[in-house]
C-alpha cells in the first residue's frame, strides 16, 4: 500500500502529559513452555570509554544546549561516537546481570513490534525496518513460509519530519521520534539454564519463569491494545521469539529438538498495573483494562488480525 493511503496521525507529544491520557506500568509474568527452550543469541558488549569520547560528548552536549544542533542530529552524532567504542561479538551464553538470568528488553520489544506490524494491515502500519520491495529469495525462506507473502511487500517507513506517522511508530518511535513504550529486561524468577552440547549454547530450560515490566507514557486504550496484541494477551497463546525459533519448528519441516522440543515459545500474562503521575485507571480491574483495550483495537475494523496466536502458526 502506498504511504499516502496509509492512515496516519500527528505524533503524540513526548514533552508533557496530556489531560486525557495516562502513564501506566504493566507487570507481566512470562513462562517458557514445557516443550520449549529459549536462547537469545544476544550480544556481549565491551565498552572502553576514553578521554576523546568524553571530550566529544561534552562538545556535542554544549552545541545542543546552545541550539546549534537539533535533537535528531544530536542523537545521531552521539550514536556514531558510541559505535566507535563499543565492540560486539556473538555469545553462546545467556545474558546475566549480577548472577540473574535475563532476556534483554530490546529482544522482547523488537519481536512485539514486529508482531504488531504484521497483525495490522497496511492501512494502519508501516514496516519499520523495510522501505522497499524485495524479491522473496532475499527473505529467510522459513520466515516467508510461516508468515506468508505479505511480509515481502513493502509498506514504506514513517518519517517523523513529515509530521505524520502510523499508529505503531507513534507508540514505538521511529527516526527522529522517541518511543513512548519501554520494555524492561525479562528477569528469571524461577527455572534454570542448560548447556546444550550438540548446539554449543546455553539455553533457558523449559518451564522457566520471568518477570517483565512495560511502561507506556501518554497512553490511551488503543496503545494498550497494541501492546496486548503483540504479547498475545487477547489470544492467551505464547509468542515466538529469539533464536532457533524456526529451526526446530515442525510446520517448517523442522524436526523437534531431541524429538520433543521447539525453541522460543513464551507465554505472557498480565499480573498487575499501576499509574505514574496520573489517576485515570484507579477504578479499573485487570479485566476492565483488557476489555477496553480490546474494544479500542476492534474499533479499527476487520483489517486487524486479532486471533492469530502462535499455536495457530504452528498447527495450521
Amino acid at each position: 500500500m502506498s504511504e499516502r493511503l496509509r492512515k496516519s496521525k500527528t505524533p503524540t507529544p513526548r514533552d508533557r502529559i496530556l489531560p486525557d491520557r495516562f502513564n501506566v506500568k504493566l507487570s507481566f509474568h512470562a513462562k517458557v513452555l514445557e516443550n520449549s527452550y529459549l536462547f537469545t543469541g544476544a550480544f556481549v558488549k565491551e565498552v572502553k570509554v576514553n578521554r576523546n569520547f568524553l571530550n566529544k560528548l561534552n562538545y556535542l552536549t554544549k552545541r545542543y544546549l546552545k541550539g546549534e544542533i537539533n535533537e535528531h542530529n544530536f542523537i545521531n552524532m552521539v550514536n556514531t561516537s558510541l559505535s566507535n567504542i563499543i565492540k560486539l561479538k556473538s555469545s553462546n551464553e545467556i545474558p546475566k546481570i549480577k548472577g540473574r538470568v535475563i532476556i534483554p528488553g530490546s529482544s522482547v520489544k523488537g519481536v512485539v513490534r514486529s508482531r504488531i506490524e504484521y497483525k495490522l494491515s497496511p492501512k494502519y502500519s508501516c514496516y519499520s525496518v523495510e522501505s522497499r520491495s524485495l524479491p522473496q529469495e532475499k527473505f529467510l525462506r522459513k520466515h516467508v513460509i510461516l508468515w506468508g507473502e505479505e511480509v515481502t511487500k513493502a509498506r514504506g517507513s514513517c518519517r517523523a519530519e513529515t509530521g505524520e506517522v502510523c499508529l505503531i511508530c507513534d507508540l514505538f518511535g521511529t527516526a527522529g521520534l522517541s518511543s513512548r513504550v519501554h520494555f524492561s529486561d525479562m528477569i528469571m524468577t524461577d527455572g534454570s539454564t542448560q548447556y546444550l552440547e550438540d548446539l554449543g549454547i546455553e539455553a533457558v530450560a523449559p518451564s522457566s519463569k520471568f518477570n517483565l515490566e512495560v511502561i507506556c507514557s501518554n497512553a490511551d486504550f488503543l496503545d494498550l491494545g497494541l501492546i496486548f496484541l503483540g504479547l498475545e494477551v487477547f489470544t492467551n497463546t505464547p509468542i515466538l521469539m529469539c533464536a532457533y525459533k524456526y529451526r526446530f519448528n515442525p510446520k517448517l519441516s523442522g524436526k523437534p529438538y531431541r524429538g520433543r522440543y521447539v525453541f522460543g515459545l513464551v507465554k505472557f500474562n498480565l499480573d498487575s498495573f499501576s499509574e505514574i503521575f496520573t489517576d485515570k485507571l484507579k477504578d479499573l480491574t485487570i479485566d476492565d483494562l483488557k476489555s477496553r483495550a480490546k474494544v479500542s483495537i476492534e474499533s479499527l475494523g476487520g483489517d486487524v488480525m486479532m486471533d492469530r496466536g502462535v499455536l495457530n502458526e504452528l498447527d495450521d
